[in-house]
């Protein structure tokens, strides 16, 4: 199910590469979500940079099947500005933002927990869930390509604001 949020960290390290930010960044890839968030967990407790001077986290876990143009932003309970960042910039037509909020965003099974129980605010993009998610139906014929490059363009919009100076308090 990380395919779509794998090649979206690929094409912002490519983009963020090009035009890079006042603050620093890490694109990482984890592995082991699925078994109990392995990989995330043993990031956070051997990172490069101690998780209080981590600005923010950015996880694109299941971002191939936009539908009804519907872009969740989820896990905003984690900063008190992140509505203030969401509101400043601005979703073109090609998808509108739906910021969901978790009564209980500490039962989240994506790899932005191991981060969010450190301290550090997270925000998770996300298209939803499908009928062939974890199963061998689910192909890349499947994929929302469009949709992709959607959640792509607006999650980089995103970033720059963090990345450039944007503080968000937790």
């Amino acid at each position: 199910d990380n395919a779509s949020g794998t090649a979206a960290v690929l094409e912002l390290a490519l983009r963020l590469a090009n035009s890079p930010m006042r603050r620093p960044v890490l694109l990482v890839h984890f592995g082991a979500e699925e078994l109990g968030l392995y990989g995330s967990k043993a990031f956070v407790l051997n990172a490069p940079a101690p998780a209080d001077s981590m600005v923010a986290m950015f996880n694109f876990d299941m971002i191939g099947q936009l539908r009804s143009r519907r872009l969740q932003l989820r896990a905003l309970e984690s900063a008190r500005d992140w509505d203030r960042v969401v509101d400043s910039v601005r979703a073109d037509g090609r998808l509108a933002v739906e910021r969901v909020r978790d009564p209980d965003p500490m039962r989240a099974q994506s790899d932005h927990l191991s981060f969010a129980l450190m301290g550090v605010p997270v925000m998770h993009f996300f298209t939803g869930t499908h009928g062939a998610y974890h199963t061998r139906n689910d192909t890349v014929d499947r994929l929302d390509v469009d949709g992709i490059l959607a959640v792509i363009d607006y999650a980089e919009r995103v970033i720059r604001r963090v990345g450039d100076g944007v503080r968000v308090p937790t």
